[in-house]
């Protein structure tokens, strides 16, 4: 028997490390204007019940647990929703002895992904050292190096498994087991034309392949097909009714991308071939307020279909829930 009551409205399918909403109505969510700290909040701190600059984030629906990039506390942590302390699940090591291995701490990571590949471990953007890692939840087995000698700030997981990520110029993919990528996106030095990308930031691929990225000095979401030798802008600007800086990505049923519009501090909703997109939460001022957020990073869904936003400059982990009014 189904327990909720407003199941009618969506149902909601993973894709990769984040959600896809279908709603039976065919009408997009709206969720509720005032947020819910459930996480941080307070000073920076490197206490288990706070966070310092969280970025990237992502969610395990089987479990209810949420993994938190909290970047200048040089660490991840692991939440289960509804708890009061967090649990550090990978770096964390520096204020430990001298002689832990470099492989068992990180600097500064950007983002967090979860691989269902290969037994849930994460995938993390290790961004000041020039790495991606790979961390295991069982602690008698080693981090990996999966490519290094670059700064990465985002990380998406293709249906097939592939890995993508940002690069300065680009965007790198590499297929399971390979050692050496191949750049699928960009790659024609920086700039703004559609073949150029300039420090991309966050990234989101489709079941086609089409890589939707966050071309962050550009102010501009760029759309990548498979294959593609250039991209088309779904989404740009940098005036108040447009983008300042964006930075997380989620995508819905109708193929609406949600947007983490960082320095005009909101989530935005936006349709390809529109001009402007819609603001859904915030964007009434930088702020600490339950409305308000500040610098936000990431987005993401759990099952109901709430959402959850690493409010950066807040250090909070700030949750919006489904509006059915």
């Amino acid at each position: 028997m189904n327990k909720n009551p407003h199941s009618k409205y969506f149902s909601i399918r993973i894709i990769h490390h984040s959600f896809v909403f279908f709603s039976l109505t065919e009408e997009p969510l709206k969720w509720k204007k005032s947020g819910l700290t459930i996480i941080g909040g307070g000073d920076t701190s490197y206490q288990l019940n706070e966070l310092n600059y969280p970025r990237g984030i992502c969610m395990n629906v089987e479990n209810n647990y949420i993994y938190i990039a909290d970047s200048s506390n040089n660490r991840i942590m692991q939440w289960k929703i509804g708890s009061n302390n967090g649990e550090i699940v990978a770096g964390g090591n520096e204020d430990e002895d001298e002689d832990v291995d470099d492989i068992h701490q990180l600097l500064t990571p950007s983002d967090v992904i979860i691989d269902k590949y290969n037994n849930n471990s994460l995938i993390i953007c290790d961004q000041n050292n020039r790495r991606v890692v790979r961390w295991f939840h069982q602690n008698e087995i080693d981090p990996q190096i999966i490519i290094s000698d670059f700064m990465c700030e985002g990380l998406a997981l293709g249906k097939d498994g592939s890995l993508y990520i940002t690069i300065f110029d680009g965007v790198l993919r590499l297929n399971q087991g390979d050692k050496n990528g191949i750049i699928v996106a960009g790659g024609n030095d920086v700039g703004s034309d559609l073949n150029q990308l300039d420090n991309p930031t966050f990234i989101l691929v489709d079941d086609d392949y089409s890589i939707y990225i966050s071309d962050t000095p550009n102010n501009r979401i760029m759309k990548w097909g498979k294959d593609a030798k250039e991209g088309i802008i779904f989404a740009s600007g940098n005036d108040t009714s447009t983008l300042d800086r964006p930075l997380g990505l989620a995508m819905d049923h109708l193929g609406q991308i949600y947007i983490a519009d960082s320095l005009n501090h909101r989530i935005i909703r936006w349709r390809e071939g529109d001009k402007e997109g819609e603001i859904i939460i915030g964007g009434n001022g930088f702020g600490n307020l339950s409305t308000q957020l500040n610098t936000p990073q990431d987005l993401v869904f759990d099952k109901q279909g709430n959402l959850y936003v690493s409010d950066a400059a807040n250090n909070r982990i700030q949750k919006f829930e489904v509006d059915f009014a």
